[in-house]
């Protein structure tokens, strides 16, 4: 076998040296990803423990195939009998070729961290809201409602926890007790069976709210509140009772209001009550006649008649007074009234 020559000799000399930096490279990588472990336990918030590990093995798995080829390289270096220029040629594309691909590893490594650092704090401040945990519900009709705006606000704070209708039917149920909850237990004892066979109240949101809300909730909730409103009672301050007072309304403005539709605002019947008052005391004011205190004639007593018609000094209104005229009867006459004049029967009338 013809010997290498001097050149030969200098390259071979040069890409062990550069080989031995390519193999190192690889090692250090992953050592300085595992130095980052305790940086990222003490700060959480920044990147996650599945983010971390899901970055740990990419890399290793990559710089293990760099090292594979490496170590290929070198076999063949050593085992290889006839070195020729255009093979040495080729040996420095593929150490170059190895080079770009750590470079181009090192920066989808540093991009993949800081992308998923910002996503990682970005999802930590969404999630930062804490709100009590819902009421359990027994099954009584008024609080129906309420229970379910409980849990739309549970799930709207934490949307990543309940992204589907199937995590978030067996969290209502689990509030559920009594009544509600012996209701669904036929549903539950078939939650394990293939979807196909499961019911539909298991994994459908909103079947499961009507279903629930039907079976338990208000018939008529609009109605009923009405009805609330208009039996309330004073028990606080007057501010307090202005939203509470159509039951203690005079009896003639509440038999008004209790005829009309529903009325769901608490200040259109106020406002209601306020026109019927007022119509009903203007009613009033005009059907009641003007009074004249000169018109107010007494009975003449005389014990020898006492049932006489009284005296008046005209069967007829005077000029000056068109309205009735009342009369005032006397405590010393008789117990029989005596007849009515004509100006008192106009009066009645």
């Amino acid at each position: 076998m013809e010997p290498f020559s001097p050149e030969q000799v200098e390259f071979f000399n040069k890409a062990s040296v550069t080989l031995l930096a390519v193999e190192e490279a690889p090692h250090n990588l992953p050592l300085r990803v595992e130095k980052t472990e305790p940086a990222i336990k003490e700060h959480p918030e920044t990147i996650s423990k599945k983010i971390y590990e899901n970055l740990k093995s990419d890399t290793t798995k990559s710089i293990q195939t760099i090292l594979d080829s490496l170590n290929k390289l070198q076999t063949d270096f050593k085992t290889s009998d006839q070195l020729t220029q255009s093979a040495i040629q080729a040996s420095q594309l593929e150490i170059k070729s190895l080079q770009n691909q750590l470079n181009t590893l090192r920066n989808e490594v540093i991009l993949y961290v800081t992308e998923n650092r910002v996503t990682k704090a970005g999802s930590t401040a969404e999630t930062s809201i804490k709100v009590r945990n819902p009421d359990k519900f027994s099954g009584k009709p008024s609080a129906c409602s309420n229970f379910f705006l409980q849990h739309a606000l549970v799930f709207s704070t934490s949307p990543d926890k309940f992204n589907t209708d199937s995590s978030k039917i067996p969290y209502v149920i689990s509030y559920l007790t009594v009544t509600p909850f012996s209701y669904m237990e036929p549903y539950l004892m078939k939650a394990n069976l293939p979807e196909s066979d499961r019911p539909t109240i298991l994994f459908d949101y909103t079947l499961f709210k009507e279903t629930i809300t039907c079976a338990f909730g208000d018939p008529n909730p609009i109605e009923i509140a009405d009805r609330a409103i208009r039996q309330l009672r004073q028990t606080t301050s007057v501010a307090a009772y202005a939203t509470e007072f159509l039951s203690g309304l005079k009896f003639n403005v509440s038999q008004e209001i209790n005829s009309r539709e529903p009325i769901e605002d608490i200040e259109n019947i106020i406002s209601i009550a306020i026109q019927i008052e007022n119509l009903v005391f203007s009613n009033a004011y005009h059907r009641q006649p003007p009074v004249n205190c000169s018109s107010f004639i007494p009975l003449k007593q005389t014990a020898q008649k006492p049932f006489a018609s009284p005296v008046t000094t005209s069967t007829k209104p005077s000029e000056q007074n068109n309205g009735p005229q009342p009369i005032y009867l006397s405590t010393a006459s008789s117990s029989r009234r005596p007849p009515l004049t004509p100006a008192q029967r106009a009066y009645h009338i």
